[in-house]
C-alpha cells in the first residue's frame, strides 16, 4: 500500500507587499505531475489570474482586486517515492542540454571557484551520485545550521554555518562545481514549533542534482538519507532557475514574492 499524506494548505497574501509588473503578481504554485506529488489549486480575491510555465515550474499570475487579501488553496498529496532503485540502474548517457545552465553560476554562486574546486578535489567520483553522497558527508561534517544570512556560498564556507538556503546554495554550488547539474528547491514544509506555530507549515529550501538516465533527484542537504528519497512532510513548490534572484527586483524569484506578502507560514490540515 502507497504511504501518502493529504494537505490542504491556505495561503492568504497580502498583494501590496508584493513585486507587481506589469499589474500582476507571480507566485509560485505546488508542482503537480511529479512522481512524488500531485496537486489542484484555487484562487480567490483577485480580479484576473493565469498560470504559466517557465523554466518547468508552474507560475500563478494574478492581478490583485485592490488592496485585498488574496487567498491561494491547494490540495496536494505527497507519496513516498524512492529514486534509489533508478540510481543504481542509471545508463551514464550524455547531459540533455536543458540540464547545463544548472552547471553554472547563479545569485551566490560561482562554480568554477578556487575555494570550491580545492573542496571538490577530495570528493569527485567519476560516479556521480558517489560524488553527491560525498558532497552531503562533507557538509554534515563541516557546515552547522545557523539562521545567518550570506551573499556567497564562499563565506558560508569561511564561517562554517548557515541556514536552509545557505544549505541548499552550497550544495547545489559544490554539485556544479564537480561537474553535477544541481538546483536549490524551495517549498513548505512539516516543521516544529520553534519555526511555525501548530497547523501550519514553513518556508523551507532544500536542493535537487540531475542524473542522466534518472532525472532530477530530491536530497535534503542537511539529512543525507534522504537522497532519492524525500520525507512526505515536504511540500514542493518551485526550483530556482539561473536567472532569477532573491534580491534582484527586477528579477525576482516568485518564491519572494510569496515570502514578502505574508505566504511563509500557511494554514494547512492534513489527511492520508
Amino acid at each position: 500500500m502507497t504511504l501518502h499524506n493529504i494537505y490542504t494548505i491556505s495561503w492568504v497574501m497580502d498583494p501590496r507587499k508584493g513585486l507587481i509588473e506589469d499589474g500582476t503578481l507571480a507566485l509560485p504554485l505546488p508542482t503537480t505531475n511529479l512522481p512524488f506529488q500531485k496537486s489542484k489549486w484555487e484562487v480567490s480575491g483577485v480580479k484576473e489570474h493565469k498560470t504559466v510555465i517557465r523554466e518547468g515550474n508552474d507560475i500563478l499570475l494574478v492581478v490583485p482586486d485592490g488592496d485585498n487579501s488574496i487567498l491561494l488553496t491547494a490540495k496536494v498529496t505527497v507519496s513516498a517515492f524512492s529514486y534509489r532503485k533508478q540510481l543504481v540502474k542509471k545508463t551514464g548517457e550524455a547531459l540533455p542540454r536543458e540540464v547545463l545552465p544548472y552547471l553554472g553560476a547563479s545569485e551566490g554562486i560561482d562554480p568554477k571557484s578556487p575555494k570550491l574546486a580545492a573542496i571538490v578535489a577530495e570528493l569527485k567520483n567519476d560516479d556521480p551520485v558517489v560524488t553527491v553522497k560525498n558532497i552531503a558527508a562533507w557538509m554534515n561534517k563541516t557546515i552547522k545550521y545557523k539562521i545567518v544570512y550570506f551573499d556567497s556560498v564562499e563565506k558560508i564556507v569561511e564561517a562554517g554555518h548557515a541556514e536552509c538556503g545557505g544549505w541548499s546554495a552550497l550544495f547545489a554550488a559544490l554539485c556544479r562545481a564537480s561537474g553535477v547539474p544541481a538546483r536549490e528547491v524551495w517549498g513548505v514544509v512539516k516543521t516544529t514549533p520553534d519555526f511555525a506555530p501548530p497547523g501550519h507549515l514553513k518556508g523551507h529550501a532544500w536542493a535537487e542534482f540531475f542524473i542522466a538516465g534518472v532525472g532530477w533527484v530530491p536530497i535534503e542537504p542537511q539529512t543525507p538519507d534522504t537522497l532519492g528519497m524525500m520525507p512526505t512532510g515536504y511540500v514542493r513548490m518551485h526550483h530556482y532557475d539561473v536567472v532569477h534572484a532573491f534580491r534582484t527586483p527586477d528579477k525576482r524569484r516568485v518564491n519572494a514574492n510569496m515570502w514578502s506578502t505574508g505566504g511563509d507560514i500557511p494554514k494547512y490540515t492534513e489527511s492520508r
